[in-house]
């Protein structure tokens, strides 16, 4: 035995070997470590499971996140309620989604002393009506409508003044497939007499009370004539743009009345900028440059919980160019809040292995992983001083842009890289063999990984050879429960990717 053990040395074994007791193996065949309860809840919060992954399919991938769901819930049914409420209320995720249906799951699941709890937090995380008809569709699949359930969605509605009601009436009047009628049907919320002309308006009945002026707008804004008239009625009423009536949607001048007077808030703008450029709207470029400067508002991106998703997904999927283009690249950083460089030499790996491509990204369409998380390490790169940028499969390249490169350059640059397998090891490794300092690594990775080398492994000997006492953080893009970065050693931090604290999170890491 003796002579076997001789010269063993499990710092350089595969990852397809386990080297420490806490390793697991993930879903391509490498040991790795499993995530904290809380980690694995925000990254299905933040990441969705919408599409599964390349190794494990859609059905299995939902059905693991919500075992655990129920595992997590179990152990600390506060803890779940306030971390859903926490990344919904503060907007990191890209889609309200996976919220939603935690808090539904919760109603569902949770025992009778955390009921209440979990229905006071239905108002935070279903902020509109989009919001409550889908909590409305999940509370239908996962048992159907319980007392508790039902008490929830009515509390919605009492918690709200005439007014706030009567504009959700009128701005969201049905989303797949659910009406607020059926709500109230449903939920049976005791209105005082102050709401009877909005639940007369809801449930379709001629009303001997006076209407909210909301609903009075609206009642104006569909009899409208014209699309001057439209425009008129929508001034006076201040109503949101979903009111008017579908002929007049082509009415330039009805947009451009909507955004000059506030109408139209960072979310509607985005799904119009495509409509508002056909009508020819950005030909003045007055206006032009005043939509690129609102779409790079700080003030108006945090109250509108813009999230760099979604700007992400409309330069995507809209043929803008120009300075309102411009705008939206510019507006995508602004997005991530205020990020303070950590001044740290960063080397920034970016996983372009073949199941990054796989992947989509939750709210994001026509981009997958790998790109979006090219777009998200330009944060980084932008912010930080001293930043060396590589792509990795099975072996590491530089990635040819400069540190202030922008997304489309950043997207560009990795789309004619090949790709393959994973070996997440690769940036460190890379760094050691060309006598690279670095102070902060940062990897980009489904953490589907089943490399060469345990990165922890790697890591530990970087840090011996160079006496630099380097540190790592693994950005996780998929809802699994791996990480390739070790939760024991105080030097790694693994965060969610997509997530819009996490550019500050890591500069802040890496800053201490």
């Amino acid at each position: 035995m003796s002579s076997i053990l001789r010269g063993y040395r499990p710092d350089t074994e595969p990852q397809t070997v386990r080297t420490n007791a806490r390793q697991v193996q993930n879903d391509a065949g490498g040991y790795v470590y499993a995530v904290e309860d809380r980690e694995r809840l925000e990254r299905f919060l933040i990441l969705g499971v919408e599409g599964g992954t390349y190794y494990v399919g859609k059905q299995a991938h939902l059905q693991r996140n919500v075992d655990f769901l129920g595992k997590a819930l179990a152990s600390d049914p506060k803890g779940f309620i306030d971390t859903v409420v926490a990344v919904s209320s503060e907007g990191r995720a890209p889609k309200n989604s996976p919220a939603i249906f935690a808090i539904a799951f919760a109603l569902a699941n949770a025992g009778d002393e955390y009921k209440a709890y979990a229905r006071a937090a239905v108002a935070q995380v279903c902020r509109t009506s989009t919001h409550l008809f889908e909590l409305a569709e999940y509370i239908e699949n996962l048992g159907g409508w319980g007392r508790s359930k039902r008490s929830a969605v009515a509390s919605w509605y009492t918690d709200k003044t005439p007014d706030e009601l009567a504009f959700q009436a009128v701005k969201y009047r049905q989303r797949n497939g659910w009406t607020h009628r059926d709500m109230l049907r449903l939920s049976h919320p005791a209105l005082g007499n102050e709401y009877k002309s909005v639940a007369d308006f809801i449930l379709g009945k001629d009303s001997d009370t006076i209407a909210p002026k909301a609903i009075e707008g609206f009642r104006k804004v569909q009899a409208a004539k014209s699309g001057k008239e439209a425009v008129g009625i929508v001034a006076e009423y201040r109503l949101p743009w979903e009111t008017v009536p579908t002929e007049y949607l082509n009415d330039a001048d009805l947009w451009r009345s909507m955004f000059e007077q506030g109408f139209l808030g960072h979310t509607a703008l985005l799904r119009n900028l495509n409509r508002m450029d056909k009508l020819g709207l950005f030909n003045d470029l007055v206006f032009e440059s005043t939509v690129a400067k609102f779409l790079t508002d700080p003030v108006q991106v945090k109250k509108g919980r813009l999230h760099p998703i979604a700007y992400l997904n409309a330069l995507n999927n809209s043929g803008v160019t120009g300075t309102v283009r411009q705008g939206l690249i510019d507006g995508f950083y602004v997005a991530f809040g205020n990020v303070v460089p950590s001044n740290a030499r960063t080397m920034i790996g970016l996983d372009v292995s073949g199941s990054m491509g796989w992947e989509d990204v939750i709210g994001l369409k026509g981009m997958n992983c790998r790109e979006a998380a090219a777009a998200m390490a330009t944060v980084t790169a932008r912010t930080e001083p001293y930043v060396f940028i590589g792509a990795f499969t099975t072996n590491f390249v530089k990635v040819n842009v400069n540190k202030d490169a922008d997304l489309d350059q950043m997207t560009r640059a990795i789309s004619n890289l090949r790709f393959g397998g994973t070996d997440a090891s690769q940036p460190i490794q890379y760094a050691l063999a060309n006598n690279i300092a670095i102070d902060h690594f940062i990897i980009y990775t489904d953490n589907d990984t089943y490399g060469s080398r345990h990165v922890d492994s790697v890591l530990r000997e970087y840090r011996r050879k160079t006496g630099i006492d380097a540190k790592l953080t693994v950005v996780g893009l998929s809802a699994t429960d791996f990480t390739i970065g070790d939760p024991e050693d105080t030097g790694t931090l693994n965060v969610c990717g997509f997530d819009t604290t996490a550019p500050a999170v890591i500069a802040e890491f890496a800053r201490v």
